[in-house]
């Protein structure tokens, strides 16, 4: 009741118009933001009313649009992946009051081609054939005769065919509301040629999807046993569309026995097509070469402390000299050692210098 006094209140010391607080109230934001866009000359304001028709002009857009931080919280990706959508032409956006906003619309289009498996990143209008493969299992020299017969309409950019969003839709529509005469024999309970007598009469209707004679599902299914085989037969052919759109996602086990099939050179005789697929293009990380420890693993307390020491005779060893060509070494100053009760010891870095000298050919 305010709200309307407000709007159509009128006098010789009223100006017409609308107050901004009911502005503030028709785009559900702050009176504040109000005042900011009154400021930047968005709205023209007269003693704290505004005169534009922005009901008309501008509001529809903006019940139509949502902001980029929402639209980017609904798709679950970033503000950067969604600008580069924008840019693209991915997603359809206007300009209200200053602020980039995106269309409702777009934002269903997308979570519907997304759940479907159509969602294209390189064209709102274009996808790749191998979106094909995912949707309906067939083989890929298949897809590449129907794209080289025509069967499926698609068109060429910088070397590589690309096929219409709509036809994809219109292939995988047709695709999950039929089978083929094999599986409706199974939910049928029939054989191949009882299912090719009543296509003939007409008691099934038939479809051709990618030059595949399949039959419609709505044609299938009368009695309750049938519709038992009928919702299996969908949930089996669900299985299979998710095996086909994860099947790049492996866990962590799964991976570590690729790699092991890789280092053994063959593969094991249970394993499907989609691991073999991820085995051939598989590369496994270099292992590092294993350095050899030179230097054993000993302590000796001595007057200076603990310090990592090692006999002249394993020193000998290490090196593949003799334990006196090792103590002369020590006497002259070549190596840094110890003596503990009237022994010697040599320190094991120093060892480590000596074995590098001996393998460059550095000392004589």
């Amino acid at each position: 009741m305010e709200r309307a006094i407000e709007e159509t209140e009128t006098g010789p010391d009223i100006v017409p118009g609308i107050h901004l607080r009911v502005v503030a109230e028709d785009f559900k934001v702050h009176l504040r933001t109000v005042f900011r866009w009154v400021g930047r000359n968005w709205l023209t304001s007269i003693n704290g009313r505004t005169t534009d028709d922005y009901r008309a002009k501008i509001l529809p857009d903006w019940n139509r649009s949502s902001p980029f931080k929402e639209a980017a919280k609904k798709l679950k990706v970033s503000r950067r992946t969604l600008m580069a959508w924008k840019r693209k032409g991915l997603v359809e956006t206007v300009r209200v009051m200053g602020v980039e906003r995106v269309y409702f619309d777009s934002i269903k289009k997308i979570i519907k081609r997304r759940k479907m498996d159509t969602f294209s990143l390189y064209s709102p209008l274009y996808n790749i054939p191998n979106r094909l493969l995912k949707i309906t299992g067939v083989n890929s020299n298949t897809l590449r005769t129907c794209l080289d017969k025509g069967i499926v309409s698609s068109i060429t950019v910088n070397g590589h065919k690309l096929i219409p969003n709509k036809e994809i839709e219109k292939i995988a529509a047709n695709w999950n509301c039929s089978c083929r005469p094999s599986a409706a024999g199974r939910i049928l309970g029939r054989n191949k040629s009882t299912i090719a007598d009543w296509l003939a009469k007409g008691r099934l209707k038939p479809i051709i999807v990618l030059g595949q004679a399949r039959i419609l599902l709505s044609s299938i299914a009368k009695t309750p046993e049938e519709k038992r085989r009928l919702k299996n037969y969908r949930s089996l052919e669900r299985k299979k569309f998710s095996a086909r759109k994860n099947y790049w996602k492996l866990n962590n086990r799964k991976k570590k026995k690729l790699l092991k099939i890789r280092n053994r050179a063959r593969a094991p005789k249970k394993l499907n097509k989609f691991l073999c697929k991820r085995l051939n293009g598989y590369q496994p990380p270099k292992r590092p070469v294993p350095v050899p420890d030179y230097t054993p693993q000993r302590v000796i307390v001595s007057k200076l402390g603990s310090k990592r020491l090692t006999s002249c005779e394993e020193a000998a060893k290490t090196t593949g000299e003799t334990v006196a060509y090792i103590k002369n070494l020590y006497k002259i100053g070549v190596i840094r050692g110890e003596a503990v009760n009237n022994k010697v010891f040599i320190y094991m870095s120093s060892l480590e210098v000596l074995v590098a000298k001996i393998k460059r050919g550095t000392i004589r």
